[in-house]
C-alpha cells in the first residue's frame, strides 16, 4: 500500500522541479529576447541625448543604468517574482531624490491591470514603456 504514496510523491516532486526549470528557462528567454533588446534600443536613444548607459545581465536580472555627467540618474533592474499562477517580471528602480543627496529604491510591475499574464507575454515595447514611465516620474528633466 505504501507504493502509491511513493509514486504520488515522485510525480508531484518532479512536476515542481519541472516547473522551476521551466520558469528559469522562461526568465532566461525573457532577459535575452525581450529585456536586453529593449535596453539596447533605449541606450541608443539616451546616448543621443548625452546620457551614458550601461547594460548588464545575470541569470536573475537585467539592468539598465543611466548616468548624466558621471552621476547616476536611474538604475532600472528587471527581475521576476514567482506567483502561484506564474512568473511575472517587476522593475526595481533606483534613483536620486530631487536634491540628489539620497538614493531611493522602489518596485513597480512592468504591466498594470490584470494579473492574468506570464513573463513570456511581456513585449519589448512594454519594457520600453515601463522604463519611460519610471524615467519621467523619477528623473524628469534635470
Amino acid at each position: 500500500m505504501s507504493d502509491w504514496k511513493n509514486e504520488l510523491g515522485e510525480l508531484l516532486g518532479n512536476s515542481e522541479v519541472g516547473r522551476i526549470e521551466g520558469d528559469a528557462a522562461d526568465l532566461h528567454r525573457f532577459f535575452n529576447e525581450t529585456a536586453l533588446p529593449a535596453y539596447e534600443a533605449l541606450s541608443a536613444e539616451l546616448e543621443k541625448h548625452g546620457r551614458q548607459t550601461q547594460v548588464r545581465s545575470t541569470t536573475s536580472s537585467a539592468t539598465l543604468t543611466v548616468t548624466n555627467n558621471g552621476d547616476e540618474e536611474m538604475n532600472y533592474r528587471l527581475q521576476a517574482r514567482r506567483f502561484p499562477n506564474g512568473v511575472r517580471p517587476y522593475a526595481e528602480v533606483r534613483f536620486r531624490e530631487r536634491n540628489g543627496l539620497k538614493l531611493i529604491t522602489v518596485e513597480s510591475m512592468v504591466r498594470s491591470g490584470s494579473s492574468e499574464y506570464s513573463i513570456s507575454d511581456i513585449s519589448k515595447d512594454e519594457v520600453i514603456k515601463s522604463f519611460l514611465e519610471q524615467y519621467k516620474r523619477r528623473v524628469g528633466t534635470t
